[in-house]
Order: structure tokens, then sequence, then C-alpha cells
């Protein structure tokens, strides 16, 4: 019995954790997705002051355009900052762990996520730009490695008790599955937001609220 509670409440705690990690990864993927997906759109209409549907000879128009290339840049920002962030992320998370690691970049998201609403800022635009790239490392990173880490200590602790091995494929295969059902429901709002809200700053701010709730979610993390 005393050998049963301990093994009980191991059990119970790996559940919560990868709860908490599934749960995460699907509000940051939401985040990101609707940064990635709604933000040229953003940048021609609210930073550039364009109108996709005016006259394609009027300066609205033009206006536009030059939003739409000017987003485009940002998006490189995004990616090379991804891959920059990447070649030196092991040492990061070994100064940080984790779990700091993951909320101190979604604080930084939030924040600028915030000052851009605020401000209409070019620089504070491509300044989110490469953050959102290293919370994609984050993304991409950081609940795999957890749960594999919740797999392998559930793998060693049922090896000890002869209960056979653990599951770390499908346990993968659901954080895995938090991603894409994040983008789905992004491609599923975002329009009608726009359109119920006419605010083509509306999936920015749902974006802030995403990564808010996936921080808060991720406080619960127990390591």
């Amino acid at each position: 019995m005393q050998c049963l509670e301990p093994e009980t409440q191991r059990k119970t705690k790996m559940r919560w954790n990868l709860f908490i990690i599934c749960l995460a990864a699907f509000f940051t993927g939401g985040s990101m997705f609707l940064f990635i997906t709604c933000v040229t759109d953003y940048v021609g209409k609210v930073l550039y002051g364009g109108d996709p549907e005016a006259d394609p000879e009027s300066e609205e128009y033009e206006l536009y355009g030059q939003g739409l290339r000017t987003g485009s840049l940002g998006m490189l920002i995004l990616n090379l900052a991804y891959v920059a962030f990447s070649l030196v992320h092991r040492r990061v998370l070994s100064f940080l762990g984790p779990k700091k690691e993951y909320l101190l970049v979604s604080a930084f998201v939030i924040g600028l996520l915030l000052s851009l609403q605020l401000t209409d800022d070019m620089a504070v635009y491509y300044v989110t730009s490469g953050v959102m790239g290293l919370n994609r490392a984050v993304l991409y990173t950081i609940p795999f490695m957890l749960a594999n880490q919740q797999c392998h200590q559930d793998e060693t602790s049922q090896l000890e008790h002869g209960h056979g091995h653990g599951r770390v494929g499908s346990t993968m295969a659901l954080v895995t599955c938090a991603l894409p059902c994040a983008f789905l429901v992004v491609c599923a709002i975002a329009g009608p937001l726009i359109d119920a809200t006419g605010d083509p700053g509306a999936p920015m701010i749902l974006s802030i609220g995403f990564c808010a709730v996936a921080s808060f979610t991720f406080v619960f993390y127990k390591p």
C-alpha cells in the first residue's frame, strides 16, 4: 500500500504535466499562428493606412501593397531569428531551464504585441517579429522535450515495477496534435473575427490573449 501511493502520485503528476504541456503548446501555437497569418494584413491596413479594396490606381491601394512588402520583411526577420536562436538554444536552456525560458519569451511576446497595438510603430513591429522567431523555437522544442522527459521517467518507473514500457510515441503524437489543432482554430476564427469587428488588429489582440493563457497555464507545470 505504501508502494502504491507514491506510484499513484507519480502517475497523477505525469498526467497533469502532460495536460499542461499540451494546453500550453495549443495556446502558444495559436498565438504564433495568429501573428503569422494576419500580421501582414495588419501592417498594410493599420501601420500603412492602406486599403486593399480601394481603386488600384489610388494611393491607399499602393500603401497597402507597401505594407504587405514590409510585413513580408518582418516574416523574414522572424525566420532568421528562429534559425539563429535555434543554434544557441541548448546553451540558453542549460542556463535558464525550460520553464523559465518558456515564461520569459512569452512575457516578451505579450509585452511587444501590446506595444505594437498601442504605438503602431514599425520598429516595434520588427522587434516583435524577431521575438516571435524565438517563440517559434521555444514552441517547437520545449513542449516535446518536457513530454519526452515525462515519458522517460514513467518508463523507468514502470520497468522498476515490472509493468512494461512507457508510451513515448503516443505521448509525443498527442503533443504534436496540439499544433495543427491550434492552426485549425486560428483559420476558423481569424477571418470571421475581422469581419465581425471590422478591425484588422483584432487577431493581434487575440494573439495576446492566447499567449497570456499559455503563460498562465505553464505556471502550473511541476518539474
